[in-house]
């Protein structure tokens, strides 16, 4: 487990490479941020729209991510 750690914390340079751990947690924090921007910028670009903008804006961001999922699941053909 330390070995792991190491090699996770230590040496990200580019002439050694990532390792599988730390690519899966960039693409984790990625995936969090997108939803956490997209949530922040409709609530605050719309907060004066909605009733219930704390609850409105997660649910549209919710309600996109599903459709552009399902759009690249189920295919363009």
């Amino acid at each position: 487990m330390w070995a792991q750690l190491k090699a996770d914390l230590i040496g990200k340079d580019s002439h050694r490479g990532i390792t599988l751990t730390y690519a899966w947690l960039a693409n984790q924090f990625g995936h969090f941020g997108i939803g956490y921007i997209l949530t922040v910028i409709i609530y605050f670009g719309f907060k004066s729209y909605f009733e219930k903008p704390i609850l409105t804006a997660p649910l549209i961001v919710v309600g996109v991510v599903i459709v552009f999922e399902l759009y690249n699941f189920l295919g363009r053909y």
